[in-house]
């Protein structure tokens, strides 16, 4: 399921686990601090949703939203 930023992603993740189809669910996305004052607020808000999903319905979800410095760096490339 594709959602438009890393505060959506939660919401996905809730209606995956409550329509009782999967056995665990892996939340994939990137926050690129750039010039954005509100990063950390992104960063923190959406990774203590995904926590608080998976002990709301006891299921495990893998959370692999990256938070990277710039464009450059969440491409794996140098600086």
């Amino acid at each position: 399921m594709k959602v438009p930023g890393a505060l959506e992603v939660p919401a996905a993740l809730q209606a995956l686990a409550e329509s009782d189809k999967y056995d665990a669910l892996i939340a994939l996305g990137c926050i690129i601090r750039g010039e954005t004052y509100h990063f950390e607020l992104v960063a923190n808000e959406s990774g203590a949703a995904v926590t608080r999903l998976a002990l709301d319905y006891q299921l495990p979800i893998a959370n692999a939203i990256l938070t990277t410095e710039n464009l450059s760096a969440s491409r794996g490339a140098p600086g």
